[in-house]
């Protein structure tokens, strides 16, 4: 596990009142920024910085909430890091 400290965000919810579309489980996607899209989440040593994205796999847990967890592909396989 692991956690990452944020000074601020927004968040852009257009509709509030319930999911539009179910969760995409099973996805997989980069947090990049709007302005710049070749910078987003990226973590080196177990340290969250702005870099290159991050591959993230959406893991469903339960109750509308998820899990990214770091996803590659390498030599044929798939491997996830515990998030």
């Amino acid at each position: 596990g692991g956690h990452a400290d944020f000074d601020g965000i927004v968040i852009d919810e257009p509709h509030p009142r319930g999911l539009m579309s179910p969760i995409p489980a099973g996805s997989t996607g980069r947090l990049t920024l709007a302005s710049d899209p070749s910078i987003g989440l990226d973590a080196k040593l177990g340290t969250v910085r702005g870099g290159t994205p991050l591959e993230l796999a959406v893991e469903a847990v339960g109750l509308g909430r998820v899990v990214l967890r770091q996803y590659r592909r390498a030599h044929g396989r798939t491997y996830f890091y515990p998030g």
